[in-house]
């Protein structure tokens, strides 16, 4: 999370994916951000806390995303997934992450 003084302005969680077998596979969870703190960059900076974290314990790191978000995550690296219903995009860590 992210705090501004005590008022916690946004949350991202990861955890391994539960739409998978096995364990090397992560989710993005529950990104938010409060309406007063958006536009600021504190989504970028979740996800890529997140993106950090999960290249530490998994070969890939999944999200399934709203429309209006795709290119959000497009921007951070993930790359965008067709014909699977828990999954919109995905990053695939290579070696050394």
């Amino acid at each position: 999370g992210i705090w501004h003084g005590r008022e916690l302005a946004g949350v991202c969680g990861l955890n391994i994916d539960p739409y998978f077998e096995g364990r090397d596979q992560g989710r993005v969870r529950h990104l938010f951000v409060s309406a007063r703190h958006r536009r600021n960059g504190l989504g970028r900076m979740l996800v890529e806390t997140v993106i950090d974290r999960a290249g530490q314990y998994f070969s890939v790191l999944n999200t399934r995303a709203p429309p209006e978000a795709f290119g959000f995550y497009e921007r951070l690296g993930f790359q965008r997934v067709e014909g699977e219903e828990f999954v919109t995009h995905r990053i695939v860590f290579g070696k050394g992450n």
